[in-house]
């Protein structure tokens, strides 16, 4: 079931997310636009790193620093891609604005959102004894703002990790455990050109065509807490007035704030994991979907061998 997910995310991966000319075998046509190389073997990270927005993919030494506008580039200079996501150019805007098919940027939205239930369950049913709900979708690609939160994808020794802190006992032992889980090499693989090449076209293009100022960190964004109301009063202002005005002012910003926030960074939403939340809608379809395709397998062979002949009396599995 594993390979056969696996096989569905990468073809996934380079057709419609990386927005490669893919044959019916899953491999990128010859004279089309390449595969970028990638050797996870080669990739080095500096894990003490804090700064703002950093991750394994802005080490100088990896060289990936072309991938950031890599897919941005080929929508707009190959003319298959060209003529699919932007429909004219504005110019008598400064600077000029692109004007974008809607219905070309939903579907590859839909199309972002599958694949990355997809790769959720991928990585939490392939890096060794899977983390809980809420482990998994506080993992970071990349250093938070502020220093708020820090990532938990790694690069080390050729391998992907994922990390994650657990808190189950801290009240008698007082201690977090951080937990690393290192996916199979494949599946490193397709985190790495998702986040590498996808990932920075799929912002841009909420930013461009859907107006989403707001950038998140998390690779699969939580549900925003609730937060308490506060039944005080607070201080008042005796004079009223301008105190009144600049008090309006800042309750309208912090409105505007909390309205952003309420609203998910990510094309795929915010992940919940009650159940009927999307950790578990999205497990359960893939699940689904593949256990079909296994048992649909399963069941062509056992029609090949009874048409073979063979007696059901000494098995069939």
């Amino acid at each position: 079931m594993a390979k056969g997910l696996y096989e569905t995310a990468r073809l996934q991966l380079l057709r419609d997310i990386l927005l490669l000319d893919v044959d019916e075998t899953g491999d990128v046509r010859p004279g089309t636009t390449p595969l970028p190389e990638l050797s996870l073997d080669k990739l080095v990270d500096q894990p003490a790193e804090m700064a703002k927005g950093w991750s394994f993919l802005k080490h100088p030494d990896n060289k990936l620093s072309g991938w950031v506008d890599w897919l941005f580039n080929r929508v707009l200079t190959e003319p298959r891609l060209r003529q699919r996501f932007i429909l004219g150019i504005d110019h008598g805007k400064q600077p000029p604005r692109i004007q974008w098919r809607d219905r070309a940027v939903a579907e590859y939205m839909r199309e972002v959102r599958k694949f990355k239930e997809r790769l959720f369950v991928l990585v939490h049913t392939s890096g060794g004894a899977p983390a809980r709900g809420s482990e998994i979708i506080s993992i970071q690609h990349e250093n938070g703002e502020d220093g708020i939160g820090y990532r938990g994808i790694f690069a080390e020794g050729g391998m992907i990790s994922f990390t994650t802190t657990y808190h189950k006992g801290y009240s008698f032992s007082k201690r977090i455990k951080t937990i690393h889980r290192y996916v199979p090499p494949e599946v490193g693989e397709i985190m790495v050109y998702y986040l590498g090449l996808g990932h920075s076209f799929i912002n841009d293009l909420q930013m461009l065509h859907g107006g989403v100022t707001r950038h998140t960190a998390f690779l699969w964004e939580p549900e925003p807490e609730e937060e308490w109301d506060s039944d005080g009063d607070g201080d008042r202002h005796e004079d009223g007035g301008e105190h009144e005005e600049e008090e309006s002012e800042e309750e309208s910003e912090d409105e505007s704030d909390e309205d952003d926030r309420k609203k998910a960074a990510n094309p795929d939403g915010f992940w919940g994991t009650d159940e009927g939340a999307d950790i578990h809608i999205s497990g359960r379809s893939a699940l689904n979907e593949h256990m079909a395709a296994c048992l649909s397998s399963h069941s062509s062979r056992v029609g090949e061998r009874l048409e073979g002949g063979r007696d059901s009396r000494h098995g069939l599995l």
